[in-house]
């Protein structure tokens, strides 16, 4: 189950708790909110070294080197046991195919507490399992995320990038099919025969398939979830590419072609112009227009506007039954079919990441957010809000104006770095919005921002986050630089109701060692202990309850 389904509204009903199955659409409500509610404060910032195991953990490298987190996800349900899963990218691990294979860890969730510091040699196929990629140099795990249910099984699959695999940099992507039970500790390419995962490699030489891998939610509406394989070194002028693989309840093969994708069985979204570096980031948008098919964003943070060198640009292509062509290039948006967004000035690279930003203003569409992380003075990201009807085929970063979206600027550093939905941390029944910011302070950080319902101001600033309207997680100074680096929602990894935040230092030492990173998974709550109250009246009435247990009087 993908990040943007863990909340829906309905008229006179408690909501909230996650259950198994296909995703609930939302419904939208024509009712009197709800009068009052207590907020939910957070501590501000927060310390990720002093996390103890109740309120967070740390997965540590084994070796010098290992450069674990480089990536970071949350993996879905891999187990089935009702618990979200983690998953971290190890690119510089070294494993019996040689010096910097790289790989990937699955950490399981669980009830019952985790230690302070969890190793990541601890992880034997009962608690979690490893990935290692085939060869040296592949750089497995550069990129890895959850793919969703992608064969209907009812258990969440994972994708892991390897961009360097092949003498020619062709790259490739592998997913491993989740199922029941433990794992073996190590998963190797050559283990996955179509029963239990697969294969694809780029297209092309130089493609470096697999930079970077995404979720697609389910696209074409057939009720299994879809992924993406991004290959931004595509063509020899680099106007990437990306596959877009629909899901599938027959059997897979040891190897799935990419250049074999019809339009029936998936498609390529090409770049507009030479230079453009599409695919460089890519995942879910959510379903922006409401229409009940799950829609797509692509970020080409090189794409040039006339007059700006690298303003960079964003893609949002909409879902739909059918009639998908084996191709379909950006330049044929018109906002029937999907909308592109422009940044505002030159260099600024807009779309360097992108994500579905869950529904953040809580009106029943769900929203998405790009980065300008090389805007002045300190990066900038754009939230574009989903709305039902129509959209204009071009959309100016520069015109958010609080109804159609808001700009969420940063305090230094390279804020927006990674950007993310955050699912609803604090319980208060709203998404929430993550942008994580490295080298902020020297010690990197990644800011939390509350969802509420109603109007946004046409500018949040990352300095006004106090606690009640989000807060900030922050590394080592100055050992810990890259905190923000990598950040995501990780799911709901304890069970205890409450989304969780995922981030990482790569350059992170333990136990006197050098390199070998770490990654800090941060436990959503309700952060006061109080008692969230809402006043309704005679009326139809919409409640709004967090995913844990909830009470009505």
């Amino acid at each position: 189950m993908l990040p943007t389904d863990w909340l829906s509204t309905f008229t006179n009903r408690v909501v909230g708790s996650r259950t198994s199955g296909r995703r609930r659409r939302r419904s939208l409500a024509a009712t009197e909110a709800l009068e009052s509610r207590v907020l939910l404060a957070a501590p501000n910032p927060v310390d990720l070294t002093t996390l103890d195991g109740s309120d967070g953990f740390q997965l540590a490298g084994i070796a010098d080197g290992d450069q674990i987190g480089y990536s970071v996800s949350n993996a879905g349900d891999v187990n089935g046991d009702g618990f979200d899963d983690l998953l971290v990218g190890a690119h510089g691990l070294d494993t019996a195919g040689g010096v910097d294979a790289g790989g990937a860890y699955i950490v399981f969730g669980a009830a019952n507490g985790f230690p302070a510091v969890l190793s990541a040699a601890d992880l034997d196929g009962t608690n979690g399992f490893a990935f290692h990629s085939a060869e040296a140099g592949d750089n497995g795990g550069y990129k890895s995320n959850t793919a969703g249910d992608i064969n209907g099984d009812g258990f969440d699959d994972i994708i892991i990038g390897a961009k360097f695999v092949g003498d020619d940099d062709r790259g490739a992507a592998y997913v491993i099919l989740g199922h029941s039970g433990n794992f073996p500790a190590v998963i190797t390419p050559a283990d996955l025969d179509g029963s239990n995962g697969f294969t694809m490699f780029g297209v092309e030489p130089n493609d470096q398939a697999g930079f970077p891998v995404a979720p697609a939610g389910d696209v074409n509406g057939d009720g299994l979830d879809d992924f993406l394989v991004g290959a931004d070194y595509a063509e020899e002028v680099v106007r990437g590419s990306v596959y877009v693989v629909f899901g599938q309840n027959t059997p897979y093969s040891a190897t799935l072609d990419l250049a074999a994708l019809d339009g029936t069985n998936g498609f390529a979204v090409l770049a507009a112009e030479e230079g453009d570096g599409i695919g460089r980031s890519m995942t879910t948008a959510g379903d922006v227009n409401n229409d009940g098919f799950d829609d797509l964003i692509i970020g080409a943070w090189f794409a040039e506007q006339p007059g700006g060198d690298t303003t960079g640009e964003s893609y949002v292509i909409f879902g739909k039954a059918s009639g998908f062509s084996a191709t379909f290039s950006v330049a044929d948006l018109d906002g029937s079919n999907g909308f592109t967004v422009v940044g505002i000035d030159t260099r600024d690279r807009s779309g360097r990441t992108v994500s579905n930003a869950g529904d953040i203003n809580a009106d029943g569409y769900d929203d998405v957010i790009i980065s300008a992380l090389y805007a002045d003075p300190g990066g900038e990201t754009y939230v574009i809000f989903g709305h039902a009807g129509g959209f204009p085929a071009l959309i100016e970063a520069a015109t958010l104006d609080g109804v159609v979206g808001f700009m969420f600027t940063g305090e230094g550093g390279s804020f927006g770095r990674s950007v993310s939905g955050a699912g609803d941390v604090n319980g208060d029944g709203f998404d929430d919005l993550l942008v994580g910011a490295p080298y902020t302070s020297d010690d990197g950080a990644v800011y939390i921002m509350f969802g509420h319902a109603g109007a946004y101001p046409a500018e949040v600033t990352a300095s006004s986050l106090d606690g009640n309207n989000g807060f900030r997680l922050t590394g080592a100074s100055p050992n810990d630089p890259n905190v923000g680096r990598a950040a995501r929602i990780a799911g709901d990894v304890n069970g205890d109701g409450f989304e969780d935040i995922i981030t990482s230092t790569v350059n992170a030492d333990h136990i006197g060692g050098t390199d070998q990173g770490k990654a800090y998974v941060y436990f959503g709550g309700n952060f006061t202990g109080g008692v969230e109250t809402q006043v309704g009246d005679g009326a139809g009435n919409t409640l709004k309850a967090n995913q844990g247990a909830d009470a009505v009087d």
